[in-house]
């Protein structure tokens, strides 16, 4: 058995992560230390969160070497958009359809004869959410 054995401050400091934090896979990790802390073995903490128990372990190798930064999702992990943000022909052929009042569907369907790539409505919207957002550009 592997348990983390944590101090009353960061033990409090996890419980206001899991209660305030806004990234939902944050606080799954916080709370999945403080399950260990609890004494709760790592395979009933991998079947509450619905992960493999390496996961589990590697959320604990993460949390011992870098602290509360390294429960967190690094930037680059994930899946990678298919719209390219780099290509600015993709970017300014999406915003003359968005200014031509194009619908979501239609712009994924103009998107996906343009660039022969295939993307839905809603990584058009979430691109556009992106692009439009302040501090984004």
């Amino acid at each position: 058995m592997r348990y983390q054995i944590l101090p009353p401050q960061e033990e409090q400091t996890l419980r206001e992560a899991i209660k305030n934090h806004e990234n939902s896979f944050f606080r799954n990790r916080c709370q999945s230390i403080l399950m260990s802390h609890q004494k709760i073995k790592v395979q009933a903490i991998s079947k509450t969160f619905n992960v493999r128990t390496r996961t589990i372990y590697t959320w604990f190798d993460d949390y011992e070497s870098q602290g509360f930064i390294g429960l967190m999702t690094m930037k680059g992990q994930g899946r990678k958009s298919i719209i390219n943000e780099s290509a600015s022909n993709q970017t300014v052929k999406i915003t003359e359809w968005v200014d031509k009042g194009e619908s979501l569907k239609e712009i994924a369907n103009l998107f996906n004869k343009e660039f022969d790539q295939s993307v839905s409505k809603s990584m058009i919207k979430n691109f556009i959410k992106k692009k439009v957002t302040p501090g984004n550009g």
